[in-house]
């Protein structure tokens, strides 16, 4: 699946499209006007947060996407496909 956003600052909007059979199609934020990628689990972005150039709330909830496990799963899928093992510290 293939996505792409569009910012317009200017209305301070976030648009989000994923590639469907039929064609682009526009991806729903969710209620609280977060964008969750499907392409790029884990992937949140406030959107309030980005418009307003809250970093720390940013942070926050990108924070909140990579610690769930369809990122761990991401994660792990990716070093899978390279070879890769996840190495402690």
């Amino acid at each position: 699946m293939r996505e792409y956003l569009i910012a317009v600052p200017r209305n301070e909007e976030l648009f989000a499209f994923h590639l469907s059979p039929e064609g682009y199609e526009e991806i729903a934020l969710a209620s609280d006007g977060t964008f969750r990628s499907s392409c790029f689990p884990g992937l949140w972005l406030d959107t309030g947060a980005l418009w307003s150039l809250d970093l720390p709330r940013m942070n926050a909830v990108l924070q909140h996407g990579l610690a769930t496990p369809e990122h761990a799963d991401f994660v792990a899928q990716l070093a899978a496909a390279h070879g890769l093992r996840k190495t402690t510290s």
